[in-house]
């Protein structure tokens, strides 16, 4: 799910922070991250990197 909104995001050419302040675990996972509220930026960014 992540992975691929953050991709979306990367070919989009929106910035990885705008794109992980407007992503929104889906209701079925629960809030398994949250763990960390910066989850969704950290895991942008690490994406891009693999990318």
């Amino acid at each position: 799910h992540i992975g691929a909104a953050a991709t979306r995001a990367i070919e989009a050419g929106t910035p990885l922070e705008v794109a992980a302040a407007g992503y929104a675990v889906p209701e079925s996972l629960g809030e398994w991250y949250m763990f960390s509220d910066r989850y969704p930026e950290v895991a942008f960014r690490s994406w891009a990197r693999a990318l």
